[in-house]
């Protein structure tokens, strides 16, 4: 963190809630807990020049498009073709891509 952006920050405010006094490390504290906030929400947001979006959903929802069309092809693919050695391909394709959407087993040892 910056020292000298808290400490200015700091010397500006010398009471950051209203009504209550603290110490400068207290003071200290609680700006450098908004920073790292304000941080992690500028990490989690795309700017454009007319939107503002969240990152990790527009990542989300681009890999369910990506993989419900690859599905789709694959399912389609595999209505139209007849012969076995053909269908081998997409069979392979939605196998992989079901056992990526569907989500690890996990072991939770016996304490239910």
């Amino acid at each position: 963190m910056d020292e000298l952006k808290l400490n200015i920050a700091v010397e500006e405010k010398k009471e950051i809630l209203p009504g209550l006094t603290h110490s400068n490390s207290v003071n200290m504290k609680i700006l450098e807990h908004r920073f790292k906030v304000q941080e992690e929400r500028y990490k989690d947001t795309w700017k454009s020049c007319c939107i503002v979006l969240d990152r990790r959903a527009v990542q989300y929802f681009t890999q369910i498009v990506i993989m419900a069309s690859c599905m789709g092809f694959s399912i389609l693919q595999l209505s139209r073709l007849h012969d076995c050695t053909s269908q081998q391909t997409y069979i392979g394709l939605l196998t992989l891509l079901i056992g990526i959407m569907l989500p690890n087993p996990k072991f939770n040892g016996g304490n239910d």
